[in-house]
């Protein structure tokens, strides 16, 4: 190129550096609100190349009908997360807790919290020393196997109180025949 043309078109040079510098700036802040929407592992503009991105974007205008459901699950977790609940929302998903029963599962989580806070900031009950459940269970297992024990030697004592005294025994009474067998059956069948 001849340098008096370049000279001459200085100006019009000048004038599509700054549209070219402007389109460089926009596309850049388009870049920057693209990125901003979407995380990296959904979109990177950074790593990706130019195509790939653009198939992607194509993908998620082709699921834009269901944009309406994503708006209303994370307008969800945000009430779930106002109301302190997220993580209780994590731990059932992560232990596939069944849907029928999360919420006798949130009810006896809440009650045990509602209960140790209980025992934690009441002094009186804050002091009383605590038995380990198992132990709890352990302790009452023993003294519930000691009281039948009991009862059964009782009731055995009972019984033997009211058994007919021996040496009282009508002569022509039942009783008093076995009797005499018995002792005939031991007098020929000995020991």
């Amino acid at each position: 190129m001849n340098p008096k043309a370049f000279i001459g078109n200085q100006a019009v040079f000048k004038t599509d550096s700054d549209l070219l510098t402007k389109e460089i700036v926009n596309t850049e802040e388009a870049k920057n609100r693209v990125v901003a929407k979407f995380t990296p592992d959904r979109l990177d503009l950074d790593t990706n190349n130019y195509d790939s991105c653009i198939r992607r974007i194509k993908d998620y205008l082709g699921e834009f009908d269901k944009l309406a459901n994503w708006i209303s699950f994370m307008n969800l977790l945000e009430q779930l997360d106002e109301m302190d609940l997220s993580r209780f929302v994590d731990l059932t998903i992560d232990n596939r807790i069944q849907s029928e029963k999360i919420v006798g599962t949130y009810r006896r989580l809440f009650y045990e919290q509602w209960i140790e806070n209980i025992l934690f900031t009441v002094p009186e009950l804050n002091s009383f020393p605590r038995i380990n459940h198992e132990q709890a269970i352990q302790i009452f297992m023993n003294k519930d196997n000691l009281q039948y024990e009991i009862s059964k030697n009782q009731i055995r004592s009972e019984l033997s109180q009211q058994r007919p005294n021996p040496e009282i025994i009508a002569g022509g009474s039942a009783v008093a025949k076995l009797r005499r067998e018995g002792c005939l059956y031991e007098d020929y069948y000995p020991k």
